[in-house]
């Protein structure tokens, strides 16, 4: 125990001091501007209670998921890396990530050194470690912090009669038993290991997959309100930054709707849900979904859909060009990386697609919340990022200038990918309300 606290595994802070475990380390620290006998911290999660860290430090299990991307979401065990990197580590292989354990002596260090070593130079020769060192590790800093401050929430009835019966389940008892008692928060643990494109996801509770309908219970404090902000067209916009199509670069310049565009190559058939259905044939029919597919979803004929995608095929050829040029990439074997140079490992054509846009829309968010740590006045802070969208909360004073150095920092160009992004934003008390007032 350490000030009272079991400290979880993957969230185990070391001072390296020991002469082995800082010799194994000075070789790849030396690699960043950084002491290798400053501390070295492993993992997720902190919670609030634990010793919150003040600069960038490592996460073995995101050092590992960045070399093998996996999305079962289940547990990685130090026994599972060692093994992975051929390392014998039999007298820990009970210790889980998030598991609470007692740093006892040298033997502990030197194994958490040697796995950190072995990952760093597998990074390196991989070609990922500025992916890690630029987005990943700065990030988990942002999202112990997130952890640590936590959303408000009314504690009142929630009404779940109309969801379907595993989300009645999940979200039974919502928000009581998942608020700590100390603070009178939740406080998801934001993890970057279980998603195989990157994306960054919220566990107990899973706030990704809390309902719309049950929005209006996370609030703000008085005095305080949430801004909230979510990316326009984000997947769309990310696969006209990858294909580099020039007429969808030029609508989304022009703040034209490409979603309406592509909706309005149904004619009539589509007559008021131009943008409905061009968002759905838009993606869906780039990621693989057969015409037959789209027709049963959009309720139009099949005929209907042949030709719009036939259009869409014809208005953005370039677009088009692209995604042919990866499904041939993924056929041949070839690897597959996103603009940040993110390692994807697709198992199907549509993945090959899909994974692509999907991991670099994550990246773009991720981008934002390190250039947001830095631009948010002291008394604003972040609280959640769900999918395309992030939440901050802030004095009732200060939402106006939170609004805006959201909108500057979210859309501000990035060099990986060559696109005009938008948001929307909006601000309330609740995240329902900030939601409803977007625009």
């Amino acid at each position: 125990m350490t000030n009272g606290h079991a400290i979880p595994v993957v969230a185990l802070i070391l001072p390296v001091r020991d002469e082995l475990a800082t010799s194994l380390a000075e070789e790849v620290l030396s690699q960043r501007d950084r002491s290798p006998r400053s501390p070295l911290v492993v993992s997720e999660p902190f919670h609030g209670q634990l010793l919150l860290p003040t600069d960038p430090y490592d996460d073995l299990s995101v050092m590992a998921c960045l070399l093998n991307p996996r999305s079962t979401g289940q547990e990685q065990s130090l026994a599972n890396l060692a093994s992975d990197l051929g390392i014998k580590l039999s007298a820990f292989d009970h210790l889980h990530e998030g598991m609470g354990i007692e740093p006892t002596g040298p033997a502990l260090v030197e194994a958490l050194m040697r796995i950190f070593v072995m990952l760093y130079r597998h990074l390196l020769h991989k070609g990922l470690s500025p992916v890690y060192e630029t987005l990943e590790r700065p990030l988990g800093l942002v999202l112990r912090r997130m952890e640590a401050t936590g959303i408000s929430v009314v504690r009142t009835p929630v009404d779940l009669s109309a969801e379907k019966p595993e989300t009645k389940r999940q979200w039974s008892g919502w928000p009581t038993r998942f608020v700590t008692a100390t603070t009178g928060r939740v406080h998801p643990t934001w993890c970057q290991t279980s998603s195989i494109t990157g994306r960054v996801t919220a566990r107990n509770p899973p706030l990704q997959s809390l309902p719309k309908s049950l929005r209006e219970s996370v609030v703000a404090p008085n005095g305080r309100v949430l801004v909230v902000a979510d990316y326009s067209e984000a997947d769309f916009r990310v696969a006209a930054g990858l294909s580099g199509d020039a007429a969808l670069l030029r609508m989304f310049r022009k703040g034209i709707d490409a979603y309406s565009q592509v909706g309005i190559l149904a004619g009539l058939a589509a007559r008021g849900r131009e943008r409905e259905v061009g968002k759905f044939v838009a993606l869906a029919s780039l990621y693989g979904a057969t015409p037959r597919a789209l027709a049963d979803e959009t309720k139009l004929p099949q005929s209907v859909i042949e030709s719009m995608i036939a259009g869409y095929q014809d208005k953005f050829s370039t677009l088009w060009d692209w995604r042919q040029e990866q499904v041939e990439s993924f056929r041949a074997g070839l690897e597959i990386r996103n603009p940040w140079g993110r390692l994807l490992k697709p198992t199907t054509e549509a993945q090959a697609i899909n994974h692509l846009c999907q991991s670099s829309a994550a990246d773009v968010l991720k981008t934002a919340m390190l250039r947001l740590q830095d631009a948010l006045p002291k008394r604003a802070q972040m609280v959640a990022q769900i999918h395309d969208e992030l939440l901050v909360e802030c004095r009732d004073k200060d939402a106006d200038a939170v609004a805006k150095i959201m909108r500057e920092q979210m859309t501000k160009s990035i060099p990986q990918l060559p696109v005009t992004l938008a948001v929307k934003i909006g601000a309330g008390k609740s995240w329902a309300e900030a939601t409803a007032n977007q625009q």
